[in-house]
């Protein structure tokens, strides 16, 4: 593309960990190699599992380690999150208690913000209330989080057996509800699911490689605050 019409480009690659799935030989290697010799192409590349890329860039590319900036991505902070909250519920009233429960909840993700919202602007018009009250939160938060066909418990059920191998499924996901609910060291997960220190230790390290945890000294937390809900209370 540069050569035919002499323009620079950029090439996004989304979800880049995804490259060894396309069944390449040395996929990152090869894609080094490429990216070497393109110096007027700019390349962003993506993914939702911190672990697996910065293992990716440190040391499947690490020749081109230097030559990436990298920037992590987050919620909305709250200015950012309330100004969202308003656009998407303009001609309603809302406490802002309730605007903060919100954004605190979601940390600020705009896809659970948005599937919230547009359930509570749906429970606002079905009630004919232009005030949005607790009871319109709550029931927005079960149909979108509780209820098997709510768009939060149906993307957080796809997202995790799409990510877990069938074959650890269920001591993966074991060991994710035991982090949930407060177990959140390798001695009392491996004490409450009686399960072997090592086999639990393996299980972590692939957890935290998928983007699901992170390790903090000796304790693991859950990255997503609504993924982290759901699997305790749901």
């Amino acid at each position: 593309l540069k050569k035919e019409t002499g323009k620079s480009c950029i090439v996004i690659l989304d979800e880049f960990h995804n490259l060894e799935y396309l069944k390449i030989k040395n996929p990152y290697l090869y894609f080094g190699k490429i990216i070497m010799i393109q110096k007027d192409t700019m390349y962003i590349v993506t993914s939702s599992r911190n672990q697996a890329i910065k293992k990716i860039l440190s040391e499947k590319l690490s020749l081109l380690f230097g030559n990436f900036e990298i920037v992590k991505i987050g919620g909305f902070d709250l200015n950012t999150a309330n100004e969202f909250i308003e656009t998407r519920l303009a001609g309603f009233e809302m406490d802002e208690p309730l605007k903060k429960f919100l954004i605190a909840f979601t940390d600020g993700n705009p896809f659970y913000l948005r599937r919230l919202a547009s359930s509570i602007r749906s429970a606002a018009l079905r009630d004919m209330s232009s005030y949005i009250s607790h009871d319109i939160v709550a029931h927005a938060l079960v149909k979108e989080i509780y209820e098997s066909g709510g768009s939060i418990h149906q993307y957080l059920m796809s997202f995790i057996l799409e990510l877990i191998d069938i074959k650890f499924r269920e001591s993966y996901v074991s060991i994710l509800t035991s982090i949930a609910q407060g177990r959140n060291k390798q001695q009392a997960i491996s004490r409450a699911l009686k399960m072997n220190k090592s086999e639990v230790s393996k299980a972590l390290v692939r957890l935290a490689e998928l983007g699901l945890i992170t390790k903090n000294g000796i304790f693991y937390t859950i990255d997503d605050v609504v993924l982290e809900f759901w699997l305790k209370f749901v």
